[in-house]
């Protein structure tokens, strides 16, 4: 069976963002470990921030404040 070379959505993202972590601190070797770490934390916490959002935006749709 041939091996899939198909990278997910997320990986290409964290890839990309490791890249650009990468030149940002100026192409250092062997830190790429690191960058993709960086990276993918980075984007997670985006994501979360995210869902949180969207969260609250469901909450106050279904509980509008009462007026006084």
């Amino acid at each position: 069976m041939a091996k899939s070379t198909k990278l997910t959505l997320s990986e290409a993202e964290i890839g990309l963002r490791a890249y650009h972590i990468w030149e940002a601190e100026g192409k250092p070797a062997g830190k790429d470990f690191d960058h993709w770490l960086r990276a993918e934390a980075e984007l997670a916490g985006a994501a979360s921030a995210t869902k949180a959002e969207a969260a609250k935006k469901a909450a106050s749709k279904r509980n509008p404040p009462k007026k006084h």
